[in-house]
């Protein structure tokens, strides 16, 4: 968290009839915000920033005689506050309540821009900081039963941080290490009973905040002034005990579906022996037999959000085609069949993690087994497919998606809209290789059961895309925050740092 001003923020919520120009709507929360100053009085005509980063989007607006401004601000939003007369920023969140009005005040000093001048150190003063922390140990550790005696300094900032779990109780026996990015110096410590840990911080740095799974998962950057400094912070976090519990349950779903997949592998080629035909016929007739109707689905995720989501057009449609994902594919299948005429510009891409390499095999990227064609008669798809699934071997659970889009997008032409058909119980081995895809991906969730996996969460918010069940159409993905949370089918998910992580409520 880098160090900029406090907001004391008072919310009240209610709705009242539209009667003014900044009146909210279904997508906007009316927020009237009071600047006073510490001396006394308010800050009048001051320009006031909120800066949206997740789209870049700006509210502008300069405070009245009263110190105050009235602005629309987009619902569920959170927003970085600057105001021209004060250091640093502030973050501010807008609660997801259609037509909602919030009022809030912040205080602060007139002088606080000349404060931080006059505080300012000179460069002998800065050089004589920078001296005190090189004379210090590469590591330095600390105990949470010292935070009452430590003191701040001219040369070193005191910071205590708290650590609050998902539960809001207090984070105890974690391990925190801060590294000074210009000093290289570290400073660890456990928290205590109460989740926090006091450190003493050579100024004039900055600071990553690092945990045990988690490397830079916050900032603290203190400036070289004069006089001395302390300082609090609170941080969520997930805890190291309980993201540990997460995934050994992440691993043992995933060794689950391997055995499930090995078994169902096995007795396929068994069937296939036993009819004397090829697995490429086998696959071609489980394709038949679903879409005939002589086996039924036990869903129908896939039709159903096609079928409701008509506003896309000129549709890249990638199918996950290992596995048990027959059902789902014959799901597309029998869309197609009914959508034919309007979807002469549809292009297809199946992937089925490698062909039949073995795992060890497979390299992260260049997994292979990714196949393309534009739309076909409804004959000739099936056929594709069912050729496409006859040269995977089932694999092992983790399928190659971030190769499969990657290759996918660069194999068509022009499209529109992206949509990934995934089997939800399946891991994304390549999940490394989202930084080098930035195109909005629609994801229909297969086989969800009431668990979304965090990767294909990952993946539909870091593309600003979507998320779609068989019941709900996710949109609002694309827009999340650090600390935000989510529920799909039930289950809540928090973004943390880039990562979901599916938490317990009370």
């Amino acid at each position: 968290m880098i160090r900029g001003f406090i907001l004391s923020a008072f919310f009240f919520l209610f709705y009242l009839p539209a009667d003014a120009q900044t009146d909210p709507d279904e997508d906007h929360v009316q927020l009237t915000m009071t600047f006073r100053a510490t001396e006394g009085g308010v800050h009048a005509g001051r320009q006031v920033r909120f800066v949206n980063p997740a789209t870049g989007d700006e509210v502008k607006a300069t405070t009245g005689s009263d110190g105050k401004i009235v602005v629309l601000l987009e619902k569920g939003g959170n927003y970085e506050l600057y105001v021209d007369n004060r250091t640093g920023k502030d973050y501010f969140s807008v609660p997801d309540v259609p037509r909602g009005r919030m009022n809030s005040s912040t205080t602060y000093s007139r002088n606080e821009l000349a404060m931080a001048e006059k505080f300012k150190m000179d460069a002998a003063e800065q050089a004589e900081v920078d001296r005190a922390a090189a004379a210090l140990p590469d590591t330095t550790w600390y105990k949470s039963s010292e935070a009452g005696s430590l003191e701040a300094s001219a040369h070193f900032a005191l910071e205590e941080i708290t650590l609050i779990g998902f539960d809001q109780k207090p984070l105890v026996g974690e391990l925190i290490t801060l590294t000074g990015r210009k000093n290289k110096k570290s400073f660890k410590g456990y928290t205590g009973a109460d989740g926090s840990l006091a450190v003493l911080l050579p100024k004039g740095d900055t600071y990553d905040v690092n945990f045990k799974y988690h490397k830079n998962y916050d900032i603290l950057q203190y400036e070289y002034t004069k006089g001395t400094s302390e300082s609090t912070l609170k941080i969520g976090y997930v805890g190291t005990k309980e993201y540990e519990r997460i995934q050994a349950e992440k691993k043992h779903r995933e060794e689950e579906e391997k055995k499930r997949l090995e078994k169902e592998k096995k007795d396929f080629e068994e069937a296939c022996r036993k009819a004397a035909i090829s697995v490429k016929e086998g696959r071609k007739r489980e394709l038949d037999d679903y879409v005939s109707g002589r086996k039924k689905f036990s869903n129908d995720v896939v039709t159903r959000v096609l079928g409701r989501n008509k506003q896309w057009t000129d549709k890249l449609i990638l199918c996950d085609l290992t596995g048990s994902m027959a059902p789902y594919a014959s799901q597309l299948e029998v869309w197609y069949k009914m959508n034919a005429k309007l979807e002469q510009k549809a292009q297809f891409v199946f992937f089925n993690d490698g062909d039949n390499k073995d795992d060890r095999q497979k390299i992260i990227g260049e997994t292979g087994g990714i196949y393309y064609t534009p739309a076909l008669p409804i004959d000739e798809l099936a056929g594709f497919m069912a050729t496409v699934a006859g040269k995977g071997n089932g694999g092992d659970c983790p399928e190659n998606n971030m190769e499969a889009l990657i290759k996918g997008v660069k194999m068509a032409k022009p499209f529109r809209e992206i949509i990934m058909i995934v089997d939800n119980n399946a891991a994304v081995k390549d999940i490394a290789l989202l930084g080098k895809f930035n195109m909005p991906v629609h994801i229909i969730l297969c086989g969800s059961g009431g668990y979304a996996a965090p990767d294909y969460l990952r993946i539909a918010w870091k593309t600003k895309g979507s998320v779609h069940t068989i019941e709900d159409d996710i949109v609002k993905i694309a827009k999340m925050l650090d600390g935000q949370e989510i529920t799909i089918d039930g289950k809540t998910y928090k973004l943390m740092k880039g990562e979901f992580i599916p938490i317990k409520k009370a």
